[in-house]
């Protein structure tokens, strides 16, 4: 009864052309055509039927047979004791489009989140509501299941002793005071261990007026790369022998000690002891037993003195030993 401009441009048929003929043969695609005839049989009758007062997505047909999506809302309207359709279309291809480019981002970021193992965190700063996906609750020892997607989960999981630097961290980004979230701290594991976690993010989306309303972030575990670079440390400042101070190590302590007893004017003692004619208990004995007469001395040395415990009040016993050259 009535096809107007939009309709003429979006499915290419005249009014001419529309008006009389059979609606179902010039849109609806051929395997929904027997489905789309039934439901009208019985719209005819009674005014009613399952796709009435709803809209819905479909798909329609041009004049050239070409195929496309569209969203369509019908309503009933009497009118001189005959039931009515109205309905109304519009072309949804620009955004299936974008909804399909969307899914296929979201597919690709989900593939390269799980290849890298990478936990992943969307706060809606908003509402306090943190949605995080799968890996970052493994990371911790608890299944996706098993934590509440709020700020509180994350802060409790934070260790103690990190947790104000964490929430500075987020914050200077949220405040504007820094332009990304980088930081490394430990987080509680389920079984009570500690995993060092390097966490980034940034600000993802701001209302109209710049104030953030969505943060986003990836968790990584970097637990053994912190074991590794502790023990690289242990290496270069232990001497491997007797477990005391390197030379390196020793002198750099040995500065800041005083530099700190200038600054406080603090007494400060420096000790420098030597085996006497050492040489020869290597020569005589070999240096499997030098090894263990400098071993024992270490030993003696790096064991405390009853005498240390009453030191006066504001002195530093300060016990660091340092390796000779050999």
């Amino acid at each position: 009864m009535h096809w107007n401009r939009a309709a003429e441009q979006l499915f290419g048929y005249s009014e001419a052309e529309a008006l009389g003929r059979n609606l179902h043969e010039m849109i609806v695609p051929a395997p929904m055509r027997d489905f789309a005839r039934a439901g009208y049989q019985k719209f005819e009758q009674t005014g009613q039927g399952i796709m009435i007062g709803k809209t819905i997505q479909a798909s329609s047909l041009r004049k050239g047979g070409d195929e496309f999506p569209i969203e369509l809302s019908i309503s009933a309207v009497k009118l001189q004791n005959s039931w009515h359709a109205l309905s109304i279309i519009r072309d949804v291809t620009k955004r299936k489009g974008i909804e399909d480019t969307l899914r296929r981002n979201e597919e690709q970021l989900r593939f390269v989140l799980e290849g890298a193992e990478l936990g992943f965190w969307d706060w809606n700063i908003r509402t306090g509501e943190v949605l995080r996906n799968s890996r970052w609750a493994e990371m911790l020892g608890y299944s996706h299941d098993e934590i509440r997607h709020t700020t509180q989960q994350w802060t409790d999981f934070v260790h103690p002793d990190d947790r104000e630097q964490a929430w500075q961290s987020i914050l200077d980004v949220i405040e504007g005071r820094s332009p990304a979230h980088k930081l490394e701290y430990r987080m509680l594991h389920k079984d009570g261990s500690i995993r060092w976690i390097l966490d980034q993010a940034k600000v993802m989306q701001r209302d109209a007026a710049g104030k953030p309303i969505r943060m986003s972030g990836t968790h990584s575990d970097i637990t053994e790369r912190k074991r590794l670079e502790a023990e690289l440390t242990r290496q270069a400042r232990t001497d491997h022998l007797t477990g005391v101070s390197s030379r390196g190590y020793f002198m750099e302590q040995a500065e800041q000690e005083l530099a700190s007893a200038l600054r406080y004017r603090n007494p400060l003692a420096m000790l420098m002891m030597d085996i006497d004619f050492f040489k020869q208990v290597n020569d005589i004995h070999g240096h499997k037993a030098g090894d263990a007469v400098l071993k024992k001395l270490a030993d003696v040395c790096g064991k405390p003195c009853a005498k240390r415990h009453h030191r006066p009040p504001g002195r530093r016993g300060v016990r660091s030993f340092a390796a000779a050259d050999r």
